[in-house]
Parts: C-alpha cells; sequence; structure tokens
C-alpha cells in the first residue's frame, strides 16, 4: 500500500485548488459535518420481482425503494426509481403513494422523493437506542482527541457497513459522511474487517455473493484478493483502505468482538491522504487501544 511521500500536518486552504467531493471544509466551530459519503458510481439495478418475501410481496417492495430513496445521494424521480427497481410504473407509483401517506416518504415540488419526517424520528429513535453506540462514545470522543482525526464507528447490514456514530476532526477540512451511510464492505477498510473475522466458510459465502463494483482506481473487485486481504487482516488485527471508496482518503480500522468472539462492529479513523503522518503507529496504538477499553465495557474478552 503506497503512502504520500511528502505528509503534511499543516492545513492548506485547499487540496489542488478545490476539495474534493469526498472532503469538506468546515463552516467554523466544531459543528458536526452535513455532507454524504460520496460514491462515483450508480447503485446497481434491484429486481424488487424477485427480492420479495413470500407473503409480504408489497412490504418487501415498500421496503426496497425505501431503502433506495435513502441510499440516493439526490433525492430520485420516479424515472430513476423505475429504472433501478425493474417495478412497472403504476405498481411503484401505488407503493410510493402507500409509504407517503405513512409520511415514510416526501414527494417534493419538483417531483422527486426524499426520505421522510416519521423515516427520520424511527431512525433518530433507533440510533438513541443503540447501547453499543452509547457505550462506544466516550472512547470514539477520545481517539478522535488522540488522533486529531474523524472516527467512525461501524455494523455491517448484508455486504454493506453502515455509520452508528461519527466523531468529526477538529481540523477545519473533513471528511464527507454521515451516520446511517451505507458504504460497501469491500471497499472499506471496517467492511474487510466485519467480515475477514467470520469463519472461513461464512467469508467466502459473503463475498459470493457481493457485487464488487469499483468506487475508485484502487477498489479491490477481484474475489480472490480479496480473500487474500482478509488473511492478512486477520493475522495483524486491523484492516487499512487506501483510497478504495474515496480518493485522497486513508483509514484505519478494528474489529470489535461480542461475547461469543463473532465480530459486532468495527472502529475506523479516517485521515485525508495529505495530512496523514508517515508512523501509522500515531494511528494503530491508539486504535486498539480503543477497541480494547469498548469490549472491556461491553464485557467481550480482550483480543490477544
Amino acid at each position: 500500500m503506497s503512502q504520500s511521500s511528502q505528509i503534511k500536518d499543516t492545513e492548506p486552504t485547499k487540496l489542488d485548488g478545490q476539495l474534493p467531493d469526498n472532503l469538506e471544509a468546515s463552516k467554523g466551530g466544531n459543528s458536526l459535518s452535513d455532507g454524504t459519503v460520496k460514491e462515483t458510481t450508480e447503485p446497481p439495478k434491484t429486481s424488487l420481482a424477485t427480492n420479495a418475501v413470500k407473503g409480504a410481496a408489497a412490504f418487501s417492495k415498500s421496503i426496497a425503494i425505501l431503502q433506495m430513496i435513502a441510499d440516493s445521494e439526490q433525492p430520485p424521480s420516479i424515472s430513476m426509481l423505475v429504472r433501478q427497481s425493474n417495478l412497472p410504473r403504476p405498481t411503484l407509483h401505488r407503493l410510493l403513494k402507500a409509504l407517503a401517506a405513512e409520511d415514510m416518504v416526501e414527494l417534493r415540488p419538483n417531483k422527486t422523493y426524499a426520505v421522510g419526517a416519521r423515516t427520520l424520528q424511527l431512525a433518530g429513535r433507533a440510533l438513541a437506542q443503540n447501547d453499543l453506540a452509547k457505550i462506544a462514545a466516550p472512547e470514539m470522543s477520545l481517539l478522535s482527541a488522540q488522533t486529531q482525526e474523524t472516527v467512525h464507528l461501524a455494523i455491517r447490514s448484508s455486504n454493506d457497513l453502515v455509520y452508528i456514530y461519527k466523531k468529526d476532526t477538529p481540523h477545519a477540512v473533513r471528511i464527507a459522511s454521515t451516520v446511517g451511510a451505507r458504504v460497501p464492505c469491500h471497499a472499506s477498510a471496517v467492511g474487510k474487517c466485519l467480515i475477514a473475522f467470520l469463519s472461513e466458510e461464512e467469508r467466502i459465502r459473503v463475498v459470493d455473493s457481493m457485487d464488487m463494483r469499483r468506487l475508485t482506481d484502487f477498489t479491490i473487485t477481484d474475489r480472490n484478493d480479496l480473500l487474500a486481504e482478509f488473511e492478512k487482516i486477520r493475522k495483524h488485527g486491523y484492516a487499512t483502505s487506501h483510497q478504495e471508496s474515496d480518493l485522497e482518503i486513508q483509514c484505519f480500522a478494528t474489529c470489535i468482538f461480542d461475547r461469543n468472539g463473532q465480530p459486532a462492529a468495527g472502529v475506523s479513523i479516517s485521515v485525508p491522504i495529505y495530512r496523514l503522518k508517515t508512523n501509522r503507529d500515531e494511528y494503530l496504538k491508539p486504535l486498539l487501544e480503543c477497541r480494547d477499553r469498548i469490549m472491556q465495557k461491553l464485557g467481550c474478552a480482550q483480543v490477544k
């Protein structure tokens, strides 16, 4: 993995004249980022007609549509949803109307759809009730203070990771990510960690089910390369991601295990390449110590 040959630890006003899409300048103070995770490729099309749960087809399709709207970088139009879902327009319109009636989605004046207020309320309550995020929050804040960088806590949802906690760097230039955002596991340090520590049989099953789409020129898209990467992660106890989901971003991550020794969540540090320090122990040592403290609070066995 290559690293920047000249590392600056001072704050520039611009990067090459303009900030990359996956970085943002804070609006002052220590306010949290309002940016979103940027991806360079469109979400893959999903055939909802074949993914429906038997006996609950309409419900399954509605949930899938809601997920598509939530995952979109910009509120999608009905035409975009038709292309992505492969559903007939009348069927899609009927399901969207039902979701809107329950305030799960919102039809905007420009005829695009956004997540509705009720969905946001449910998401907020779920995050507030998440014991893991509550327990980890003080340790994550300490990790951010120690490294002066953005840190994330994430869990796996199918073949994606989902951020459940974020603490921003105090620097003006920050990572454009949000709690609740999803990132493909194969293109992230946390995601690779969460899969690497599964059983061999489960690792292979997950990899074989992945859509290993390329997000940047650095994304691992070969099955055997990803499996080999998992072996390195298991050996060292942590994972790295060098511009694999977003350009100009280096990540370090490790896994939090439950009482049964299974991966439950991941902790990561995200660093803009220009600010990356040459001594990786300045990130890895506090990262692994943070993991151990969280696991101790959870009453889980420490990693040897």
